[in-house]
């Protein structure tokens, strides 16, 4: 995959956006090989009228949005963010046919998730190892155990999902009440963790702000909210299509390249890439959706 465009920063997107020709869509991550190259990609083929601007994360990106706004013409620039742990009615209204907003979200978790089609991965690893298929692991031989294997991962990564929810919940709830809390790095290894283990990093790490907060801080409501959390993703992980929501796709992806044998084993980059490719040639339905049936027809029609 070709990068989109490197980082720019504020002022030079606005300078491209306002020499017109193309749609502007901003997207997450500042990275050339992030969301934006991915999505250029796997729209090659659709349309050639939309540039993607890979920015900062969500705060960040949409506070980047309406600063922007307030200095372009109408209808010149939007913005798609990952689903996250963002619930289901606010995500919905952007897929509305009415909606005039200019913040979109993914239905999936993360643009990852939508590449984790089983058939798409089967042809990747059998394409990979043609001339060794005795070395292509059980787990991921067929449509059938490859399904099996994102559901199963799903639930082994529950407990760090759990605490990166129950983290993304504090953060929005501490910063509308105004309690200061410290940062925190999400859970990002793509290996299982002991939910004892998650819970007592979330108590060390966020109790000491139980007397501006007890009622969300203290150990017996973060023991409660993460519980709340891990019990409804065990809930959740039991189909792909729910798994979507909830799981992260970059995490899957980790686990699913550990899972193949080393020695010959392509670069992650080249899994990516193989999988990109088949949802270029068959656009996944939200990306249709979003870019080419709802932001793509508001361009045009400003510009005509």
């Amino acid at each position: 995959m070709s990068p989109a465009h490197s980082f720019q920063n504020q002022e030079a997107v606005l300078q491209e956006i306002r020499r017109g020709g193309r749609c502007a869509i901003l997207v997450e991550g500042e990275e050339q090989k992030g969301d934006a190259a991915l999505l250029q990609f796997i729209l090659r083929e659709v349309t050639t009228q939309v540039t993607f601007f890979g920015r900062d994360g969500r705060p960040g990106l949409l506070k980047e949005l309406k600063a922007m706004l307030e200095q372009l013409p109408a209808e010149s620039l939007w913005a798609i963010v990952d689903r996250d742990f963002e619930s289901d009615d606010p995500v919905e209204l952007t897929y509305q046919a009415d909606y005039q907003g200019h913040e979109f979200f993914w239905r999936r978790f993360t643009i990852e998730n939508y590449l984790l089609e089983p058939a798409w991965i089967a042809e990747a690893i059998h394409e990979f190892y043609a001339l060794e298929p005795g070395r292509i692991p059980t787990a991921l031989k067929t449509e059938v155990a490859i399904e099996k294997f994102l559901l199963d991962w799903a639930r082994r990564l529950n407990p760090q999902i759990a605490g990166n929810a129950t983290i993304a919940d504090l953060s929005v709830e501490c910063g509308r009440r105004a309690v200061p809390i410290q940062g925190r790095t999400y859970f990002v290894e793509a290996y299982e963790r002991d939910s004892s283990h998650v819970r007592t990093q979330l108590i060390t790490h966020y109790s000491g702000g139980a007397e501006l907060a007890p009622d969300a801080l203290s150990v017996d409501a973060l023991s409660r909210r993460y519980e709340e959390k891990l019990q409804m993703l065990q809930d959740s992980t039991q189909s792909l299509t729910n798994m979507h929501k909830f799981i992260s796709g970059k995490l899957l992806l980790k686990a699913l390249y550990q899972e193949l044998p080393k020695g010959s084993k392509p670069q992650a980059d080249h899994l990516l890439g193989k999988l990109a490719t088949h949802a270029s040639k068959l656009v996944p339905d939200d990306i249709q959706t979003l870019i080419v049936e709802r932001i793509l027809p508001r361009w045009r029609s400003a510009r005509s």
